[in-house]
């Protein structure tokens, strides 16, 4: 714990006011169970008692890397739709009669629309997967806010993400809830 106003780090079995309930528990080596804590068990904190930013940069980092790859996944799934609706001229393959009827609209849904708005669809999808893949690299550099969790609501959505919503929306809640951590927001403010 660090006390209001000061800028030292330590342990909360070194301060007198917690010596006597912490007098019974095991003895641990001092730092032992706080992470990146540095040897001797004392670091300093930056003048706003906040955590570093490499500190946040590595907790911040793998849901960055993931908003890109799940962005750069989708936004060639879209493209290879387009291309396949391409070469088959707008035909679609036909499901087996015991298909579920719901599958069967769709599918006549997606068949009867005309191929100018599937390529706009198509079109659209690949520039939110563009906003999403931005978002993410934007994450690993702790700027811009607004357009991270822009992306983070985007892969939460089904019609975007058709059937793959089963990653998007974890994913999605992860970094709304990392980018929504104090230290986290702190860092994104000061970039």
């Amino acid at each position: 714990m660090c006390r209001e106003g000061e800028e030292v780090w330590q342990p909360l079995g070194q301060l007198s006011e917690f010596a006597d309930a912490l007098n019974g528990a095991a003895a641990a080596p001092v730092g032992a169970s706080i992470p990146n804590l540095p040897q001797g068990g004392v670091y300093q904190a930056s003048a706003s008692g906040s955590a570093s930013r490499e500190a946040i940069l590595s907790q911040t980092k793998p849901a960055g890397i993931c908003l890109i790859v799940f962005g750069a996944l989708m936004a060639l799934l879209a493209v290879v739709n387009v291309i396949t609706q391409a070469i088959s001229g707008g035909q679609t393959q036909q499901l087996p009669p015991e298909a579920p009827e719901w599958m069967k609209q769709a599918m006549k849904w997606q068949t009867d629309m005309p191929a100018a708005v599937q390529y706009g669809l198509a079109a659209i999808s690949v520039l939110i997967f563009a906003l999403v893949i931005l978002g993410g690299v934007k994450m690993l550099q702790l700027r811009a806010r607004g357009l991270v969790m822009t992306a983070a609501v985007l892969v939460m959505i089904p019609c975007f993400t058709s059937c793959c919503c089963f990653l998007g929306l974890p994913l999605g809640i992860w970094v709304i809830v990392l980018i929504n951590r104090p230290e986290v927001r702190n860092q994104f403010d000061q970039a």
